[in-house]
């Protein structure tokens, strides 16, 4: 057997890199969820004024009335950020609601209350977006006497506009779980296309290349592209503040790679097999990091939520069969260990 291409093991190394350092672990990003948070209104309504709600309960995001200048409230009653009339947005790092909205639960508890001030900008378009604790249930155990359905949570963020105080009312409640249906009807129906896709190209071995069908990587390419089409819709909508972890799509790209590479071998199956094995593991992991979205109602997506299910569904079912097959074909494309004088041969790699 060939040794495997330098480039493949490259490859391998830098997608388990990515799995282990591009884990979002300074940021929190918005993930799927029980909850969403409406806002309820706005006491008194001030025309040009825009509250809303990012990625089900996640992120509060104002938008300043042009020219008005807006002071946020934070949890002890200090200035936390303030939207200015050129269209600056300033947040005040040094006070105790920023050292604790820096994640979901709170990434500071011990922060103390400080006099001191360090107003930074943030952003420059009047808009901005952040973690507010009055906006999501804090806690990762479910409401004591709630059940999916009810209203889990009151709250109020004050704020003023242009020194009239201002109350935003929002509202929390936890969502039922998502019927399972549309995700295993797209992964049963996926199967069934599969099974007769493969025996059709088995009955046409003319079209076959040398080192095996090109199918395989054609059908892993198409499932990469999908897998990056709904990566992407995570991103898409949300602030520049989501700190939204690239894993969403560098796992796909990687198995897009490998499949436009199993394409290209496709007649020397040493590079094929491989290429294509390495493709259908990269999408299996991306499934596994994302597999909340089917046990979670609310998806911080641009997608419908049941089509993101489905979609992921199909490529699941896809990688699966493709890393069987590809991995059926790596083993037989290996020689077998032969003796010769009692002597064992060895296998290169």
């Amino acid at each position: 057997m060939k040794p495997i291409p330098a480039a493949l093991l490259m490859a391998v190394s830098a997608t388990v890199a990515i799995v282990v350092g591009a884990s979002p672990a300074a940021a929190d990003p918005p993930r799927p969820t029980d909850y969403r948070t409406d806002v309820v209104d706005t006491e008194p309504v001030v025309p040009g004024l825009v509250v809303r709600v990012l990625g089900g309960d996640s992120f509060v995001e104002i938008e300043a009335p042009r020219g008005a200048t807006v002071v946020v409230t934070g949890y002890r009653g200090e200035a936390f950020a303030r939207f200015l009339p050129d269209g600056r947005v300033e947040a005040d790092y040094a006070s105790y609601t920023w050292a604790t909205s820096l994640s979901r639960y709170g990434s500071n508890p011990s922060a103390e209350p400080s006099s001191a001030t360090d107003w930074r900008v943030v952003a420059r378009d009047g808009s901005w977006a952040w973690h507010d604790h009055r906006s999501h249930w804090m806690s990762s155990v479910r409401p004591v006497g709630r059940s999916p359905g009810q209203q889990v949570l009151d709250g109020v963020i004050p704020l003023t506009v242009d020194g009239t105080p201002v109350s935003v009312h929002l509202s929390t409640y936890w969502v039922a779980a998502p019927s399972p249906w549309p995700a295993v009807g797209a992964a049963s129906a996926t199967a069934v296309a599969l099974l007769v896709g493969s025996r059709l190209v088995r009955r046409r071995p003319r079209r076959r290349a040398a080192g095996g069908p090109v199918a395989p990587a054609v059908t892993l390419a198409a499932a990469a592209a999908l897998a990056l089409v709904v990566g992407y819709a995570t991103r898409v909508g949300l602030p520049p503040e989501a700190a939204v972890s690239p894993l969403h799509w560098i796992l796909p790209a990687v198995a897009l790679v490998a499949a436009l590479s199993g394409i290209v071998f496709a007649r020397q199956p040493g590079r094929a097999n491989p290429a294509r094995l390495l493709g259908a593991l990269a999408l299996l992991e991306w499934v596994w990091w994302r597999s909340a979205v089917f046990t979670k109602p609310i998806l911080p997506t641009a997608l419908a939520p049941a089509a993101d299910r489905m979609a992921t569904a199909v490529v699941l079912v896809t990688a699966l069969c493709l890393t069987v097959q590809a991995g059926l074909a790596f083993v037989r494309s290996m020689p077998p260990t032969s003796r010769h004088d009692g002597r064992v041969a060895t296998v290169s790699l």
